[in-house]
């Protein structure tokens, strides 16, 4: 379920894979919700290797447009208004 998450990250923020390898090692928060410890951290060609089997089976647009269409509807993660 890492692996999501890590994708999740790297499109909200727009990290290149070794800007959101770095990220991993550099920010805990980063680290707490992807579930990983420093030793499992994915190098940037996991990564890529990753974002290839998305579009390999074309899962790519179909999981970046519910995710992105929940965030906005405050559903991910039992997101609630801070206000």
């Amino acid at each position: 379920m890492a692996m999501p998450r890590v994708h999740l990250m790297q499109n909200w923020f727009g990290y290149s894979d070794p800007a959101m390898e770095e990220s991993l090692y550099e920010t805990t928060i980063l680290r707490q919700f992807v579930g990983m410890h420093l030793y499992r951290i994915p190098d940037e060609t996991a990564i890529l290797n990753f974002r290839r089997l998305l579009e390999k089976y074309g899962r790519l647009c179909s999981f970046s447009k519910a995710t992105h269409d929940a965030g906005y509807e405050g559903r991910i993660s039992g997101a609630r208004p801070l206000f």
